[in-house]
């Protein structure tokens, strides 16, 4: 917490990242284009065009539970979420162009999904039985 509180910390041309976020430091000429485009609460679809491998940072707080998704036309095949800046998602890019999904899906989510569902079929499935024995 103290490199966010430093003086000499600039959010604006830092980001403070638990690990390596695995690109390589260039010249800090980063993000040239972003499209943002709200879906819900729970999704946003993100396009970007980098010059060289750099960190989005997204200002909304960080959860385990924030996953990225590669779009078909997307350069990088793979996205990892982290903490920046102790609190905030950041994304790692690569140099090129991007077309992602960032969904919140926790796994008790997708647990409580399975549960409601099987719930449900079993409702129906006892139901039609009552029914048929009337």
């Amino acid at each position: 917490l103290g490199l966010v509180v430093d003086r000499r910390f600039d959010p604006a041309k830092q980001i403070i990242l638990e690990g390596d976020p695995g690109i390589t430091e260039g010249h800090p000429r980063g993000v040239e284009k972003v499209r943002w485009i709200d879906r819900s609460t729970d999704e946003i679809e993100i396009e970007a065009q980098t010059l060289e491998p750099c960190v989005l940072l997204v200002t909304d707080n960080y959860d385990p539970g924030w996953k990225a998704k590669a779009l078909a036309n997307s350069g990088q095949k793979e996205y990892q979420v982290v903490p920046g800046d102790y609190f905030l998602r950041a994304i790692p890019l690569q140099a090129g162009y991007h077309h992602l999904l960032l969904q919140y899906r926790p796994w008790a989510f997708e647990i409580g999904k399975w549960v409601s569902l099987l719930s449900c079929f079993l409702y129906v499935a006892i139901l039609m039985a009552v029914r048929r024995r009337k």
